[in-house]
């Protein structure tokens, strides 16, 4: 007998291809490669491509500009097309940002800092 089934919803960390090879790199890591794909460029024949090669749980699977790139529930990695991702995810409430937030307090604190010494 055929079952229908609905997907679990389970939050997941993703990434939109579109020149960015050292975020991909960075969010990837040993996990893959990405690199711009320029030969019809140099040709005049087309546009540059980037180009990212994924190491799956099912082997090496290719994604290119406009694609994304999931992290999986277990940190597996794989490439979704934009339309079908489009299509089974939105986005998750997002959290502060612990980066942006300690980035801000080191500005606020090295403008007091600016300020004391103006005073002196």
């Amino acid at each position: 007998m055929i079952n229908k089934y609905i997907k679990k919803p389970i939050e997941v960390e993703a990434l939109q291809i579109h020149g960015n090879v050292s975020e991909i790199k960075e969010f990837i890591g040993e996990h893959g490669d990405a690199h711009i794909n320029d030969y019809a460029w140099k040709a005049g024949l087309g546009q540059p491509c980037t180009v990212v090669t994924i190491h799956t749980l099912e082997g090496d699977m290719k994604a290119i500009d406009g694609d994304y790139i999931i992290k999986g529930v277990k940190g597996e990695f794989y490439p979704c097309r934009k339309d079908i991702f489009e299509e089974t995810y939105e986005l998750a409430e997002s959290e502060p940002n612990d980066d942006i937030e300690a980035m801000l307090e080191h500005l606020w604190n090295d403008t007091a800092d600016e300020e004391s010494e103006d005073k002196v």
